[in-house]
C-alpha cells in the first residue's frame, strides 16, 4: 500500500517538474520581439489622428505617447508580454481606474481594445 502511494506521489513530482521545465524553457515571446511591439505600438499611437480621452479629458496623440511611455517606465519590471503592456500601461487610469478611450474618426472605443487590434495587425504581418 505505501509503495503504491509513493509511486503515485513521485509520478506526480516528476509531471510537476516537467510542466515547470517547460514553462521557463519555452517562453511566449522574446523579450526583444516584446520591444519591438512596444516601440511599433508606441509609434502607431503618436502617428495617429486620433484624440486620447483620460479621465474625461481630452488629449493629442502626441500627449498620448508622452503619457503612456511615461506609465510603461514605471511599470517596466511587470511587463513581460506587449498584453502586459497595453494592460499596465495604456488600458486605464492608475489612479482613478477609469479606461482610457480613443475617438477616431468620430468612433470612440477603448485605448486597449484599439491597441490589441493594432497589435493583432502587427503579429499578422510578421
Amino acid at each position: 500500500m505505501r509503495e503504491g502511494r509513493m509511486v503515485f506521489r513521485v509520478f506526480h513530482i516528476c509531471v510537476a517538474f516537467l510542466f515547470l521545465l517547460l514553462t521557463v524553457a519555452l517562453p511566449a515571446e522574446s523579450e526583444e520581439s516584446v520591444s519591438q511591439e512596444i516601440v511599433q505600438l508606441l509609434q502607431y499611437i503618436e502617428s495617429s489622428d486620433c484624440i486620447f480621452i483620460r479621465n474625461g479629458e481630452e488629449h493629442s496623440a502626441a500627449e498620448a505617447r508622452v503619457h503612456i511611455q511615461k506609465k510603461y517606465d514605471y511599470f517596466k519590471d511587470r511587463v513581460r508580454t506587449t498584453e502586459d503592456f497595453i494592460k499596465y500601461s495604456a488600458a486605464k487610469s492608475s489612479m482613478s481606474g477609469v479606461p482610457y478611450m480613443v475617438r477616431c474618426n468620430g468612433q470612440e472605443i477603448r485605448n486597449a481594445d484599439w491597441l490589441n487590434t493594432e497589435l493583432q495587425k502587427l503579429r499578422n504581418r510578421s
